[in-house]
Protein backbone atom coordinates (compact mmCIF):
# COMPACT_ATOMS: atom_id res chain seq x y z
CA UNK A 1 0.00 0.00 0.00
CA UNK A 2 1.36 3.40 -0.91
CA UNK A 3 1.74 5.93 1.94
CA UNK A 4 -0.31 8.73 0.37
CA UNK A 5 -3.53 8.16 2.28
CA UNK A 6 -2.07 7.68 5.74
CA UNK A 7 -4.15 4.57 6.40
CA UNK A 8 -1.74 1.68 5.88
CA UNK A 9 -0.84 1.20 9.54
CA UNK A 10 -4.49 1.21 10.55
CA UNK A 11 -5.26 -1.40 7.90
CA UNK A 12 -2.43 -3.57 9.23
CA UNK A 13 -3.68 -3.26 12.80
CA UNK A 14 -7.27 -4.02 11.79
CA UNK A 15 -6.11 -7.01 9.73
CA UNK A 16 -4.05 -8.33 12.65
CA UNK A 17 -6.98 -7.89 15.04
CA UNK A 18 -9.43 -9.78 12.80
CA UNK A 19 -6.96 -12.42 11.64
CA UNK A 20 -5.60 -13.08 15.13
CA UNK A 21 -9.05 -13.48 16.67
CA UNK A 22 -10.23 -15.60 13.76
CA UNK A 23 -7.30 -18.02 13.94
CA UNK A 24 -7.47 -18.20 17.75
CA UNK A 25 -11.23 -18.79 17.80
CA UNK A 26 -12.29 -22.13 19.31
CA UNK A 27 -14.17 -23.07 16.12
CA UNK A 28 -11.03 -22.69 14.01
CA UNK A 29 -8.82 -25.76 13.78
CA UNK A 30 -6.07 -26.73 11.38
CA UNK A 31 -8.57 -28.58 9.20
CA UNK A 32 -10.88 -25.53 9.18
CA UNK A 33 -8.18 -22.88 8.69
CA UNK A 34 -8.73 -22.56 4.92
CA UNK A 35 -12.46 -21.90 5.40
CA UNK A 36 -11.75 -19.44 8.23
CA UNK A 37 -9.24 -17.59 6.05
CA UNK A 38 -11.79 -17.37 3.25
CA UNK A 39 -14.13 -15.55 5.68
CA UNK A 40 -11.28 -13.16 6.45
CA UNK A 41 -10.67 -12.53 2.74
CA UNK A 42 -14.37 -12.06 2.02
CA UNK A 43 -14.78 -9.63 4.89
CA UNK A 44 -11.55 -7.57 4.88
CA UNK A 45 -10.15 -7.59 1.34
CA UNK A 46 -12.79 -5.47 -0.45
CA UNK A 47 -12.39 -2.56 1.97
CA UNK A 48 -8.61 -2.88 2.26
CA UNK A 49 -8.38 -2.96 -1.55
CA UNK A 50 -10.42 0.25 -1.80
CA UNK A 51 -8.16 1.96 0.76
CA UNK A 52 -5.08 0.85 -1.20
CA UNK A 53 -6.65 2.18 -4.40
CA UNK A 54 -7.51 5.48 -2.70
CA UNK A 55 -3.93 5.73 -1.47
CA UNK A 56 -2.44 5.21 -4.91
CA UNK A 57 -4.78 7.63 -6.62
CA UNK A 58 -4.37 10.22 -3.85
CA UNK A 59 -0.63 10.13 -4.49
CA UNK A 60 -1.31 10.92 -8.14
CA UNK A 61 -3.54 13.79 -7.04
CA UNK A 62 -0.76 15.18 -4.83
CA UNK A 63 1.48 15.36 -7.89
CA UNK A 64 -1.33 16.60 -10.19
CA UNK A 65 -1.11 13.47 -12.33
CA UNK A 66 -4.45 11.80 -11.50
CA UNK A 67 -6.50 11.66 -14.73
CA UNK A 68 -9.70 13.67 -14.54
CA UNK A 69 -8.44 16.09 -11.90
CA UNK A 70 -6.61 19.40 -11.93
CA UNK A 71 -3.17 18.99 -13.51
CA UNK A 72 -1.40 21.98 -11.96
CA UNK A 73 -1.50 24.21 -15.03
CA UNK A 74 -2.91 27.70 -15.18
CA UNK A 75 -5.89 28.46 -17.37
CA UNK A 76 -4.04 31.14 -19.29
CA UNK A 77 -2.59 34.63 -19.16
CA UNK A 78 -6.04 36.19 -18.68
CA UNK A 79 -6.72 34.08 -15.60
CA UNK A 80 -8.03 36.20 -12.72
CA UNK A 81 -5.23 36.05 -10.11
CA UNK A 82 -5.83 36.80 -6.45
CA UNK A 83 -3.39 38.64 -4.18
CA UNK A 84 -1.36 35.41 -3.75
CA UNK A 85 -1.05 34.91 -7.51
CA UNK A 86 -3.51 32.01 -7.60
CA UNK A 87 -5.88 31.95 -10.54
CA UNK A 88 -9.53 30.93 -10.67
CA UNK A 89 -8.68 27.73 -12.55
CA UNK A 90 -6.15 26.77 -9.89
CA UNK A 91 -8.58 27.55 -7.07
CA UNK A 92 -11.32 25.50 -8.71
CA UNK A 93 -9.02 22.58 -9.48
CA UNK A 94 -7.54 22.50 -6.01
CA UNK A 95 -11.02 22.76 -4.46
CA UNK A 96 -12.14 19.75 -6.51
CA UNK A 97 -9.13 17.73 -5.33
CA UNK A 98 -9.74 18.78 -1.72
CA UNK A 99 -13.40 17.74 -1.89
CA UNK A 100 -12.49 14.36 -3.39
CA UNK A 101 -9.95 13.74 -0.63
CA UNK A 102 -12.53 14.66 2.01
CA UNK A 103 -15.01 12.29 0.35
CA UNK A 104 -12.48 9.47 0.48
CA UNK A 105 -11.73 10.10 4.14
CA UNK A 106 -15.46 10.03 4.85
CA UNK A 107 -15.64 6.57 3.27
CA UNK A 108 -12.85 5.36 5.56
CA UNK A 109 -14.25 7.14 8.63
CA UNK A 110 -17.72 5.68 8.03
CA UNK A 111 -16.44 2.12 7.77
CA UNK A 112 -16.97 -0.26 10.69
CA UNK A 113 -14.22 -0.48 13.28
CA UNK A 114 -12.30 -3.73 13.68
CA UNK A 115 -14.28 -4.70 16.81
CA UNK A 116 -17.54 -4.04 14.94
CA UNK A 117 -16.29 -6.02 11.95
CA UNK A 118 -15.27 -8.86 14.23
CA UNK A 119 -18.92 -9.49 15.10
CA UNK A 120 -19.67 -10.00 11.40
CA UNK A 121 -16.67 -12.31 10.96
CA UNK A 122 -17.54 -14.34 14.06
CA UNK A 123 -21.16 -14.70 12.91
CA UNK A 124 -19.98 -16.05 9.55
CA UNK A 125 -17.60 -18.43 11.29
CA UNK A 126 -20.33 -19.73 13.58
CA UNK A 127 -22.77 -20.11 10.68
CA UNK A 128 -20.17 -22.09 8.77
CA UNK A 129 -19.14 -24.47 11.58
CA UNK A 130 -22.06 -24.69 14.01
Amino acid sequence: MTPHFGAGAVQAIDDAFILGRLLAHPLTSLSRARAALSIYEETRFPFARSVASFSLSTGWMYTFLEPGYYDGTRDGPGDDLDDRGIGACERGGMEEIKEEMFRRWDVVDDSPSAPQLWHEVESKLQALFD
